[in-house]
Parts: structure tokens; sequence; C-alpha cells
């Protein structure tokens, strides 16, 4: 006999809803998007606006190691329920450090299946990373601080300190842009712009590296 999967069964129970249950079971699985994502935008601004959960992170990884926040979802009991709540979190906490980056120029290391952003306080180092494959996980390694521009100090993003370079960046940038808008301006066709700029743009993937590394000497 065929046995529907859960998400069958659902599926069917829906179908057998009336017009009025299926409209009054939208609102409300509406209602509860909403909520979780406000709860969420939330704890994302509480995660960095002062140094409790990164201390906690220290802490943590000074105890277990690197982890991820998959590794006690089958065996939550193996940790206390405080500790299974800030492992829930480091996904938030990733997202925030994230959202903090690109509001700064800063573009994230990247890994095998996914990156990770180097971050520091009180010369203590920690990878926050996010890998993607058949799910998605967020992961947190302490390391050695090795060189500490390459390093987000966690007080500048606690205090939204903004990077020092971005003035130059964003001068750059409008330049730039201007420099495209003007050649649209004196005749040359789009797509001979749109040509030029992705050979400028291959070109600075394949020096990618080279590039980076001069930054940061």
């Amino acid at each position: 006999m065929y046995n529907m999967n859960h998400q069958e069964e659902y599926m069917k129970k829906i179908e057998n809803l009336s017009d009025e249950e299926k409209k009054e079971l939208i609102d409300k699985a509406a209602t509860t998007f909403l909520e979780v994502e406000k709860e969420r935008r939330e704890r994302k601004k509480t995660i960095i606006a002062n140094p409790t959960y990164i201390n906690w992170l220290i802490s943590f990884t000074n105890d277990i190691g690197t982890f991820n926040d998959n590794d006690w979802l089958y065996c939550p009991e193996k940790i206390s329920e405080e500790d299974k709540k800030n492992v829930d979190d480091l996904g938030i906490f990733y997202e925030a450090i994230e959202e903090y980056a690109d509001c700064n120029y800063i573009y994230p290391t990247l890994c095998q299946f996914g990156n990770y952003y180097k971050i520091r306080l009180n010369e203590i180092g920690l990878e926050i990373g996010i890998l993607n494959g058949q799910g998605t996980m967020f992961f947190a390694n302490r390391v050695n601080i090795d060189k500490e521009d390459d390093y987000i100090d966690f007080n500048n993003i606690m205090n939204n300190i903004p990077n020092n370079k971005n003035k130059h960046y964003d001068q750059i940038l409008d330049s730039l842009y201007n420099m495209v808008i003007e050649s649209g301006r004196v005749g040359i066709p789009v797509p001979f712009i749109t040509n030029k700029l992705k050979q400028a743009i291959e070109t600075l993937k394949a020096n990618e590296k080279e590039f980076y590394e001069q930054t940061t000497r």
C-alpha cells in the first residue's frame, strides 16, 4: 500500500479545506512568518549590541573547539539549554556580521561550499561562516590572529564604526558610475560599454587574489 509522506498528507488536508478555511490558514501562516522575522531582526540587533554573545563564543570554542549549528541537532541534551540557544543563534550572528560587512566594503573569505568572516575581540580571533550543501549550516572556529588587518574588530561592529576606507571607496565607485554614464552621453553605444565593463570585471576576477594581497600588505 502506498504511504504518503507528511508533505503529501498536509497538502491533501489543505485541498479538502473550504476557501474560508484556506484563507484563515494562509493568514495565520503569514502572521506567524512576520512575527518570526520581526523577532529575528530584533535579535540580530541585540546580538551585536554588546559583547555577551561573542564572549560566549570565545568561551565555548575554547572548551569545544570548532562547531556548527547542526552538531547537537539530534542530541540537544548533550549541552545546556543556554548553550543550545546560543548555538541556534549562530546564524543570526553571522547575518549581523554580514550586514555590517556589506555596508563597509568587507568581502568574506571564500572556502569550499561557503565563506566566513574573520573577527576579533581582545586579541582573540574567530571565523564565523556559512556552508551550503544539501542544507545550510553556520560554523564558528577559534583561530590565532596572525595579522590584525585581516580581522574585523568586533568593537567596530558593536559601535557601528565605519571602515576608514569607506569614503575613499565611495568616491572611486561614484567616479566609475559617472564615467559609465558619460560614455553613453558622448554617443558610445551601450553594448560596447557593457563589453568593456565585462572585460574589466573578468580581469578583476582573474587577479582578485593578487589585488587583495596588495591591499592588505
